[in-house]
């Protein structure tokens, strides 16, 4: 790729050595447009055998997932780990467009959230990726001056059940 020869420097007597890595991506927008055919790769498909869909019990296509995945990104882009991906991004002009796309595969994480029936994978990589699980404690003072811990469901059974 282009970029090379910015990877040089002169060492004594006008000899050239070349330093570091070139460059992938000479610019932000030939990253943003590898990325956009990485997510063009991770859209559903129906799955085939010789040309011909596979058919559930029921008679349906099976639809083959392909969800995308920040490793998938990194080794689609070029890279050897994910980690490299991070550490590109930690160039200025790519900074940007590496965690926009990286928020994109955490929107898919966050949708598998709200309308998968076993969340479980979605849940671990959002919890990788800094999303906190809490449970909602709250403090309360009776009359009395003692201090009690209770949760809000606990609250709201009691209150409930006052009516």
């Amino acid at each position: 790729m282009a970029g090379e020869e910015k990877h040089t420097k002169e060492v004594s007597h006008k000899k050239t050595v070349k330093t570091g890595r070139p460059a992938f991506f000479d610019t932000p927008e030939q990253l943003q447009e590898a990325i956009d055919k990485y997510f063009e790769t991770c859209k559903p498909t129906v799955l085939e055998v010789n040309g011909k869909p596979v058919l559930d019990k029921s008679g349906q296509p099976v639809i083959e997932l392909n969800p995308p995945t920040v490793s998938g990104l990194a080794l689609f882009l070029g890279f050897s780990c994910r980690q490299n991906l991070y550490r590109y991004g930690e160039r200025e002009a790519f900074c940007d467009t590496i965690k926009k796309a990286i928020a994109r595969i955490e929107n898919f994480a966050e949708h598998q959230l709200l309308t998968n029936q076993k969340p479980t994978g979605a849940i671990f990589w959002l919890k990788n990726h800094g999303w906190k699980a809490e449970e909602i404690r709250e403090q309360r003072i009776d009359l009395k001056g003692s201090i009690s811990n209770f949760s809000v469901n606990q609250f709201l059974e009691k209150f409930n059940a006052e009516k």
